[in-house]
């Protein structure tokens, strides 16, 4: 490679690196399903209702995360309520973008959620995702006893 291209690739890595928040959730293996849920301390089915960019508590000063607040449907484990927020890595405002190795809820969809903290967060360990991609989970769910929304 000449010194042009060189250049121009640590330039790229650079801008990779500075946009990457550090997701703290690399999962080489992924956990099984019953472990998961058994360590999880709120699961449910909602639908994302809201969002917005705010302070990530616990972390280093100036550390944004997404929030996205979810109407419940149905609920295995967690405060029986009628609406949660959820944390997760990565924002986009105005002016700037972080990404992570995370995936981003979409206003309008309804996801299947595993989240655990205070405030609760769901990470890519944890196998939240899209209703309509989470076939073998909700079956899996199925047989376990829900808690009444409030």
């Amino acid at each position: 490679m000449n010194a042009h291209r060189w250049i121009v690739l640590g330039v790229f890595l650079s801008g990779i690196a500075m946009t990457v928040a550090p997701a703290g959730a690399s999962c080489p293996r992924p956990p099984a399903l019953e472990e998961r849920f058994a360590h999880t301390p709120t699961v449910f089915v909602g639908r994302a209702i809201a969002q917005q960019v705010v302070p990530w508590p616990g972390r280093p000063a100036g550390t944004r995360a997404t929030e996205t607040t979810f109407h419940v449907e149905e609920l295995w484990k967690g405060r029986p309520t009628a609406t949660l927020r959820i944390l997760n890595c990565g924002w986009q405002d105005v002016d700037e973008t972080a990404t992570c190795s995370d995936f981003q809820f979409v206003v309008g969809s309804r996801y299947v959620v595993f989240a655990a903290g205070d405030p609760l967060e769901t990470n890519e360990c944890l196998p939240t995702g899209l209703v309509d991609r989470a076939e073998a989970t909700l079956q899996w769910l199925a047989g376990k006893p829900h808690k009444k929304v409030g």
